[in-house]
């Protein structure tokens, strides 16, 4: 049983608890999510291939998921990123990005500047199958040959042009 807090259409918890498992939030009723994506010096962005036990089997992802009931967002990136990688990362390590809503929920999302080697790596072989290192452009092409998860359409333009503007990481690197 994975429980979640629920929050009105202005991010607010409203004090309920509900049951991931129990299917979608009710009417005016949303959830909160966060993607993390860690970026090296080299401006290559740490990917994950989700393992055939889960959502979007067999696709290539960031880390993330659902915060936990009682849980804050960047506990909850921080959390996932142990979970999902076995790597511990301090509040000082990563930035709030950038935040959206969707139908059901809203996604807070995380960004790690930090130089992993991939071999310190422990994956949490339930949801990851596999691991890499890649450039914006590189994982641009992952979306356009259908082989990304979906839930980032909602917001890559906009996060590359955010990570050029306020990093200076671009498409071309």
């Amino acid at each position: 049983m994975e429980l979640l807090d629920l929050y009105n259409n202005k991010k607010e918890k409203i004090g309920k608890v509900y049951d991931r498992d129990s299917g979608e939030p009710g009417r005016g009723e949303y959830k909160l999510s966060v993607h993390v994506w860690i970026v090296n010096s080299k401006d290559q962005f740490l990917i994950q291939k989700r393992s055939e036990n889960v959502k979007n089997p067999g696709k290539w992802a960031f880390t993330g998921g659902a915060v936990d009931a009682g849980e804050g967002s960047v506990d909850g990136a921080l959390r996932e990123v142990h979970e999902e990688l076995g790597i511990s990362v301090s509040k000082d390590e990563i930035e709030y990005f950038i935040s959206f809503k969707r139908e059901k929920g809203f996604v807070d999302v995380w960004l790690i500047q930090k130089d992993i080697d991939i071999s310190d790596i422990t994956i949490q072989e339930e949801e990851v199958a596999d691991v890499k290192w890649a450039s914006l452009k590189e994982i641009k092409q992952l979306i356009d040959d259908d082989l990304f998860v979906h839930s980032v359409n909602l917001y890559f333009k906009m996060f590359v042009k955010l990570l050029k503007k306020c990093h200076n990481i671009t498409m071309e690197k």
